[in-house]
């Protein structure tokens, strides 16, 4: 009977791996939210920029305005979850 091989310790653990997950889960809606914000409000400016004829009055910059608060949820969401990571930071288990 031969023992079982020893962790190789570059490989992140079962506990590392859950720690991982969860930060990366940390307001993945609001993320989300924030790429469309951002894929709509670009799609304001261009066709209010190309195509002003077709495009509703004040296009470009309810566009601009949209991407601004895309980005600006963008940067809530990293803050916070730097802030959960400060809190609650890995402690492998001996």
């Amino acid at each position: 009977m031969t023992a079982p091989p020893a962790p190789d310790p570059a490989l992140p653990s079962e506990d590392q791996i859950a720690w991982l997950t969860r930060v990366r889960a940390l307001h993945r809606w609001k993320r989300l939210g924030g790429v469309f914000g951002c894929v709509t409000g670009a799609a304001l400016m261009l066709l209010g920029r190309f195509k002003p004829e077709t495009a509703p009055p004040g296009a470009l910059p309810a566009g601009l305005i949209i991407v601004a608060l895309s980005w600006a949820v963008f940067g809530w969401v990293m803050y916070d979850r730097w802030r959960w990571v400060k809190a609650n930071p890995y402690r492998p288990q001996p």
